[in-house]
């Protein structure tokens, strides 16, 4: 066929109609193709992934620990050679799958897209049945070394302890001073422990691994409590204790000074010890001995806290007892005095007032008295001489204080009873002597005022005043001298006499009121009957010593005169008098 035929031919639009169809077809179906290959290469890819997946798990290294482990326990031989037979069979499908991997994606590359799709779908039943052997087999050999996994959690734990302590001794680094280097030293030992257990564990000697964590669990458990506890033992040891030591050795130094005894409490022989113990210490804690030193240090510094108690008990015991013995010295003066005063005064007035027990208690206080005295003495000597605690001797000198109050109660007793009796005549004497001048008055009034009578009861008292001081001159006259029957009979006559000068008093006053009203009276007799027979009637009652009577007669009389102001009139008439 010509060119120019193949020109008429293809300008035929049936013939391009047909060339385009199959153009169109032949593209479709390329792309159909493509299509599969992408879908199957894919899906290939996914069987790849999920290959390498279950190729990953580590069930050689695994299986390689659980047979190492088989040689050394029987229990497990059996379980490991069925899953060593499970590893060598997983094996043998792993090269299998690899193989048709392999084909698969050479038939995808060659175009037998329908065999690579046969051979994916056999590769996804292989994948599936592969995965469950190796997680079988997987589970089975966990199973076996969870003994491993358990030594392993347990080391991981100790591994973050450790390094939480090596960090807090960093940190405590100028805490811990003089024993920074042994507890470096042993770190670095804890350390070597782990390498140690690695070591083992990878040569799968899990007895031996399991014993050194139990070492290394030891060794961390004593580190954690040597830091912890480190500082404030060398604290103690460097700075508190030395300084209780300084203060209880100034301390007992001042109070020996003073004159403290402190003897009994071997405080030299304590502070030695104490200073002994913490050298030793010292020493203990360079290496990171610490069991001994707590102890040395709870008891040194109880012991020496005991020590300044003490010393300052035994201080403040020494100033009451010189307080204490300066009162005693003091109060056994103050007794000898007055028994000297007792012993010269009283017999005279005990003999005068009749105080027959004298003579027996002026022996029995003078004995108390030379015992006290030598108490204070043998007490003085024993205080002098620093040979028994003051915390001991204040109790004596106090028991001897108490006695030697109690034997002045007693001496200023007996000296009050004879003062009391000697008062009590001082004051009747005084009595008397007021009593006399009391009389006197009352017979000077009555006479004074030319009483015309007076009552017979006024009369009776007035002797019976004069018996009563009679009696009291007698009573005073003897010896000795009765003061229980003086005293009431005193107060008897003062109260008798006192009343009756009271009573004279009031009639006196009463028979110059009389008086004064009659001379009043009198102005107007001569002009005024009635004002006259008044005054009579008056005058004749007092005249017959009815004086009350009188009185109000008389006031009467001159009411009548004078209403509302007759006794300013009286007292103004009464006034010019006198003058």
């Amino acid at each position: 066929m010509s060119f120019e035929e193949m020109l008429q031919l293809l300008s035929n639009e049936m013939t391009l109609m047909i060339i385009g169809g199959l153009l169109l077809f032949f593209i479709v179906l390329l792309v159909i193709r493509r299509i599969r290959v992408r879908s199957l290469l894919k899906r290939l890819n996914e069987c790849e992934v999920r290959y390498n997946s279950i190729k990953s798990v580590p069930l050689q290294f695994k299986l390689n620990k659980a047979i190492a482990l088989a040689r050394i326990s029987e229990d497990v031989s059996t379980t490991v050679n069925h899953s060593q037979q499970s590893y060598l069979k997983i094996q043998d499908r792993f090269k299998e799958i690899a193989t048709i991997l392999a084909d698969t994606e050479d038939l995808i590359l060659t175009g037998k897209l329908k065999d690579s799709k046969d051979n994916c779908s056999d590769l996804h039943v292989l994948l599936d049945e592969t995965t469950d052997w190796v997680e079988d087999t997987e589970r089975t050999l966990n199973l076996v070394l969870e003994q491993e996994a358990k030594q392993r959690v347990e080391i991981t734990k100790l591994k973050d302890e450790f390094r939480e302590i090596k960090a807090s001794s960093a940190a405590k680094a100028n805490a811990l001073s003089i024993s920074k280097e042994t507890l470096d030293s042993m770190i670095g030992e804890v350390e070597k422990m782990f390498s140690s257990f690695e070591e083992w564990m990878f040569a799968s000697e899990f007895e031996k691994a399991s014993e050194k964590t139990l070492e290394i669990d030891e060794q961390v458990k004593r580190l954690s409590t040597l830091v912890q506890q480190l500082p404030d033992l060398i604290a103690q040891v460097k700075g508190i204790l030395p300084r209780l030591v300084d203060d209880v050795s100034y301390n007992y130094s001042r109070y020996k000074q003073k004159g403290v005894y402190l003897t009994h409490l071997d405080v030299a022989k304590n502070l030695e010890f104490i200073s002994s113990t913490l050298k030793e210490d010292l020493t203990s804690l360079r290496t990171c001995s610490i069991e001994k030193v707590k102890e040395h240090c709870e008891d040194n510094e109880k012991r020496l806290k005991q020590l300044l108690t003490s010393m300052q008990r035994e201080e403040k015991a020494y100033d009451d007892l010189v307080e204490t013995r300066s009162s005693l010295s003091s109060l056994l003066a103050e007794n000898t005095q007055l028994f000297s005063q007792l012993k010269k005064q009283g017999a005279h007035i005990a003999l005068r007032y009749g105080y027959m027990s004298y003579e027996d208690k002026i022996p029995a206080l003078e004995a108390t008295l030379i015992k006290s005295n030598e108490t204070y003495r043998r007490l003085e000597k024993m205080m002098v001489d620093h040979s028994v605690p003051a915390s001991t001797l204040i109790v004596s000198f106090k028991e001897s204080l108490q006695d030697v109050g109690n034997q002045n109660k007693d001496i200023q007793s007996q000296l009050q009873i004879l003062q009391s009796a000697q008062s009590d005549e001082d004051r009747a004497k005084k009595q008397l002597l007021k009593l006399h001048l009391i009389m006197n008055e009352i017979s000077s009034k009555i006479a004074k005022h030319r009483l015309p009578t007076i009552s017979d009861s006024y009369q009776g008292d007035v002797v019976a005043g004069e018996k009563l001081i009679v009696q009291i001159e007698e009573m005073l006259d003897k010896s000795p001298l009765d003061v229980k029957m003086l005293n009431p009979l005193v107060a008897n006559a003062i109260d008798t006499i006192y009343k009756l000068y009271n009573n004279v008093n009031n009639i006196v006053g009463m028979v110059d009121m009389i008086e004064h009203a009659i001379v009043f009276g009198n102005k107007y007799r001569s002009s005024l009957p009635m004002i006259d027979s008044e005054l009579t009637r008056a005058e004749l009652s007092f005249r017959n010593g009815e004086y009350t009577q009188a009185l109000t007669i008389a006031l009467s009389a001159v009411e009548k005169i004078h209403p509302n102001s007759y006794e300013e009139l009286i007292k103004e008439n009464a006034r010019s008098g006198r003058n």
